[in-house]
């Protein structure tokens, strides 16, 4: 399958130490039938390559040289035979959403960080931000996802799955 993206360069933090991200990759992928009912929907292929090699490139392109990977215990097995040990791996024992992965995420990082969904691609790169952001796409079926009104500054509506 396609290139492995563990090319790291070293990146620092203001305060001197590395530059941390996380990958958020518990989800069963249901909808995806008897294709993630033995292997996590993060390491299915999209094209020539695991679906997780894309939020690990958006990690690395944003400076990131040290990576959390929380997922479910049942998949921890398979992310470390694919990704190897360059990579930090938690598992969140519950199916308690976002918030309880970030809470796996406890002690690893501080400060501004990126999380990103191990489901999530984006087109372009961003860049590390100052601040606490929320990176967005325009789509032209908004009703098929979650909704985030900027002027508001927090979501107006998640959509259940």
């Amino acid at each position: 399958m396609g290139t492995h993206p563990n090319h790291r360069k070293q990146h620092r933090h203001l305060g001197g130490g590395p530059v941390r991200g996380v990958i958020l990759a518990r989800g069963h992928g249901t909808r995806l039938g008897d294709a993630t009912r033995v292997v996590n929907k993060h390491l299915l292929p999209v094209y020539d390559q695991p679906m997780i090699y894309q939020p690990i490139r958006t990690h690395r392109a944003l400076g990131c040289d040290d990576i959390l990977i929380v997922t479910g215990g049942e998949n921890i097995g398979g992310f470390a035979q694919l990704l190897g040990s360059g990579y930090t791996y938690r598992v969140q024992e519950q199916a308690d959403g976002v918030a309880g992965a970030l809470a796996c995420a406890e002690g690893y990082v501080s400060g501004l960080f990126p999380v990103i969904l191990g489901d999530n691609y984006l087109p372009q790169p961003p860049t590390m931000p100052n601040q606490p952001s929320i990176w967005t796409h325009t789509t032209d079926r908004p009703e098929a996802f979650g909704i985030y009104d900027p002027g508001q500054r927090r979501p107006l509506r998640h959509r259940s799955r």
